[in-house]
């Protein structure tokens, strides 16, 4: 029984190995990189759309705090005429104007809260787009061979590349040590 376990371990780890082998890093990356444009794209459209529809509502307030200015003033000539009853309809539509007014001042506070939220977002999600570059740039960079570095007099060393050390800086660095330990 242990032996099957075993076998069924390997032939998992195997398995895995070759997925890794077929699902290069580098282009996976860049597809995520391509998608990311692409939702990154459609959510800017729909902020501007947003934008447009706040500026038109913005629009829209003005409007009609315009025409209520208006209103005012022909209310206030109806009573100095004494004309109730034209002042009567003037006042309904008045009345009318401010519901309207109400609502769309709603819908005004509404659409610009989702368009800020949205500009967060949409700043958010370019941050993580510019980190998928700067990821996918380091494996977009070609590698320099062993041979090439070892001929520029660097040293490898667990995959990591260490600058030659000549003898002068091992003196400097043995005297300080000594130098150090004394005075402890």
């Amino acid at each position: 029984m242990a032996l099957i376990t075993r076998m069924s371990r390997l032939f998992k780890a195997d398995f895995h190995a070759v997925l890794d082998q077929i699902e290069e890093p580098g282009a996976l990356l860049r597809q995520s990189i391509r998608e990311m444009e692409e939702i990154l794209e459609d959510a800017q459209l729909r902020q501007a759309h947003t934008v447009h529809r706040e500026q038109k509502l913005f629009t829209r307030l003005n409007e009609l705090d315009h025409s209520l200015l208006e209103l005012d003033e022909k209310l206030d000539l109806c009573f100095e005429s004494g004309q109730d009853e034209l002042a009567r309809g003037l006042v309904k539509r008045k009345l009318e104007s401010s519901a309207l007014r109400n609502i769309i001042d709603v819908q005004h506070r509404a659409i610009a809260q989702d368009a800020l939220r949205q500009k967060k977002a949409l700043a958010e999600n370019q941050q993580v787009l510019e980190s998928l570059r700067q990821k996918a740039d380091v494996f977009a960079e070609p590698t320099v061979p062993e041979s090439d570095l070892t001929r520029a007099g660097h040293d490898q060393v667990g995959g990591i590349f260490s600058p030659p050390i000549d003898d002068n800086d091992i003196e400097v660095a043995w005297l300080q040590e000594k130098a150090r330990r004394r005075s402890s």
